[in-house]
């Protein structure tokens, strides 16, 4: 297995067990984290650097993480994608939203460099934050 592989593999079992300090700490100083979506969504939107991944995956205690199943990972050499799916709750509305989602990674001497999230569902996802 590829080192890049376990890293990325590492992530998510870092999210799964709610410890968003490491996948911080696999990031590169100057790492571009983007989750594409439509606006007002607080999960949306350019983050740069490990402050920036810190304010993305601080927007997170907005929401209930229901269900979260990762599918697929394929990597090849510095490039990563994951794809998946989910159920969320946003906690102010008391909506939920089912999406799938693709992860697109870059990876630089073991770190993550660049992050790209979709989601299959963005009108859910605005509609659930959105009262």
């Amino acid at each position: 297995m590829s080192t890049n592989k376990i890293i990325i593999e590492d992530t998510y079992k870092a999210f799964s067990r709610g410890d968003l300090q490491y996948i911080v700490d696999a990031c590169a100083e100057n790492v571009t984290w983007s989750y594409y979506g439509l606006p007002r969504v607080p999960v949306t939107g350019d983050f740069q650097g490990k402050n920036g991944v810190k304010q993305f995956f601080d927007s997170f205690r907005l929401f209930k993480t229901l269900d979260y199943m990762c599918h697929e990972f394929i990597v090849d050499g510095d490039a990563a994608v994951v794809l998946g799916s989910g159920k969320v709750l946003v906690k102010l509305t008391q909506k939920t939203f089912d999406h799938n989602w693709c992860h697109v990674y870059t990876l630089n001497d073991g770190m993550i460099i660049a992050f790209r999230g979709f989601t299959s569902n963005p009108q859910g996802m605005a509609s659930a934050f959105l009262e």
